[in-house]
């Protein structure tokens, strides 16, 4: 449902009509974007640029892409920063904004977390974790510098200057996990890392 004011954006190809049936439209109203959805935020900055990416864990979802549930990053904008996820199955290197994901997997899944940011920046990564089970914490983690860090506490972050630009995943991934601690010994690259 679109409340007043609210637009969206629909890809198509060129000669494309898009019809709305009257039948689709509503004039009742409701409580607008009430939520109890379980979700992570994570959001990045420069200091003057901020980007945020969105996971809601949710039932009846899949790893790979769900249609209405999965949504690629705005591409009619050029972003010199950016933060997106890519699909944590059956990935086709697609930047999405807002992902859906299994909440029954929550604790098994790494999320691959993909930036755009120039070298010698310094960026900021924070995550707003909403509905979230009691034991289950979030945690960055950094392939580059084999660093793990815990972003749903209260003012905690991550910051890290890129020697080099960056334009894509295999550096940064976001876990959930209900231990404490994550250990970087078992970690291994299993996707390339991407660098300009």
């Amino acid at each position: 449902m679109l409340a007043p004011t609210q637009g969206f954006f629909e890809i198509s190809s060129n000669g494309t009509n898009l019809n709305i049936a009257e039948s689709y439209q509503a004039s009742k109203g409701g409580t607008f974007q009430k939520t109890s959805k379980t979700e992570i935020i994570v959001n990045m900055t420069d200091g003057s640029n901020n980007r945020f990416a969105k996971m809601y864990y949710l039932d009846n979802v899949t790893k790979g892409f769900d249609n209405g549930f999965d949504g690629e990053t705005f591409g009619g904008i050029e972003n010199s920063e950016d933060v997106f996820t890519n699909l944590a199955e059956n990935n086709e290197a697609k930047k999405f904004q807002i992902q859906s994901l299994p909440i029954s997997e929550m604790e098994t899944m790494i999320v691959p977390l993909g930036i755009k940011a120039a070298a010698g920046k310094e960026i900021t990564f924070t995550a707003e974790a909403l509905n979230l089970p009691n034991d289950l914490k979030v945690f960055l983690e950094d392939r580059l510098t084999n660093t793990i860090t815990r972003l749903d506490e209260a003012n905690s972050s991550y910051k890290v200057t890129l020697n080099d630009a960056l334009n894509g995943t295999g550096v940064f991934f976001l876990h959930t996990k209900a231990s404490g601690v994550l250990n970087t010994d078992d970690v291994s690259l299993q996707t390339p890392i991407s660098m300009q």
